[in-house]
């Protein structure tokens, strides 16, 4: 019984980490698009900035 008691416990440890890992995962991937996001349009704004200055 105890022991039963003492593998649920761990199969519940097992599904946070995974839990975690997801997150991580989702967290990083939404960090990137970001990052993706603030350097395309610091370029985009740059490419504008240029294309000003040359009128």
């Amino acid at each position: 019984m105890l022991d039963a008691g003492c593998w649920m416990l761990d199969a519940g440890c097992w599904i946070l980490d995974a839990g975690y890992w997801i997150l991580d995962a989702l967290c990083t991937e939404a960090l990137a698009k970001v990052y993706w996001l603030l350097a395309t349009g610091s370029a985009q704004k740059r490419f504008e900035a240029s294309e000003q200055n040359k009128n």
